[in-house]
């Protein structure tokens, strides 16, 4: 059984992810890895309540993030934490461009206070949605600095990060005023409707990122831009559709905190453990 989920991962390697896709002789190819994928996400404790014939048991606070697609925490840390972060990540020294009209700089924070911190209270809210506990090993402070355009940036067109479920968490330090996430609400359940429409998109050669179309966004409604408050935390379903809006002003810097890697929640060595009832074939 070792050996036939090592070649099952060695094959699907990429499969959760929608970046690399078969096209042109062997588009089947996609809808059988799809299918196979989106199979062992509804088996996961988890994500399975991303998929409608699951959804039916779930709490408040579960039934507001799986249908709406997000959660916003404000406040998320105390006072005093908050401003020692901010000191904190103020003494990084990233190496910018300044001749580059858009860039996005990535920093590993290691501070263990901080890192520690945040993985106790992400982890109180996971459990509160009915995820399990995640590790966290480093923050990422990700810096997006416009100087002319970002529209070449192609996050910000509406999109989805995956075809199965999965979430991002977002800390946003400061007062997000200018290019904040966009996501368009109720679009985190996968249903038959859902299924049809990312299965077309799948055999479109050139769909990065990952589009669904305008029709089937039609269903639902217009997307809610996160103008958040400094010191706020956003879970997020990314496979709803989502982007980055551009920024209003020619020049400027939003500062915002990845938590947690795609791995701890939809990675395919994780899926691939909802295998284990084979076993005891």
């Amino acid at each position: 059984m070792e050996t036939f989920k090592k070649r099952i991962s060695g094959y699907f390697n990429t499969c959760p992810s929608i970046s690399r896709r078969f096209n042109g002789l062997f588009p089947f190819l996609n809808i059988f890895r799809y299918l196979f994928w989106n199979w062992l996400a509804s088996k996961d404790p988890f994500l399975s309540k991303f998929y409608t014939s699951n959804n039916l048991t779930l709490n408040k606070i579960e039934k507001k993030f799986f249908n709406n697609g997000f959660l916003i925490i404000e406040d998320f840390l105390n006072l005093n934490d908050h401003n020692n972060f901010l000191k904190n990540i103020s003494l990084t020294n990233p190496n910018l461009d300044y001749k580059k009209p858009h860039q996005i700089i990535t920093i590993n924070l290691h501070d263990k206070y901080f890192v520690n911190l945040f993985k106790k209270k992400t982890n109180i809210l996971l459990k509160k949605i009915g995820a399990a506990p995640i590790k966290i090993n480093n923050l990422s402070l990700e810096l997006n600095v416009v100087n002319g355009s970002d529209v070449s940036d192609p996050n910000t067109k509406l999109h989805i990060d995956r075809f199965i479920p999965t979430i991002k968490i977002f800390y946003f330090p400061d007062n997000v005023k200018d290019s904040p996430f966009a996501l368009i609400p109720n679009t985190s359940m996968i249903d038959i409707l859902r299924h049809k429409e990312t299965l077309k998109a799948l055999t479109k050669k050139d769909n990065t990122p990952f589009q669904l179309s305008k029709l089937y966004m039609n269903n639902f409604p217009k997307e809610k831009k996160f103008f958040v408050r400094a010191n706020s935390l956003i879970i997020a379903a990314t496979h709803c559709i989502h982007r980055r809006v551009n920024f209003k002003s020619k020049t400027g810097t939003r500062r915002s905190i990845r938590i947690v890697p795609y791995g701890e929640i939809s990675g395919r060595g994780k899926l691939l453990k909802n295998l284990n009832f084979l076993d005891a074939s």
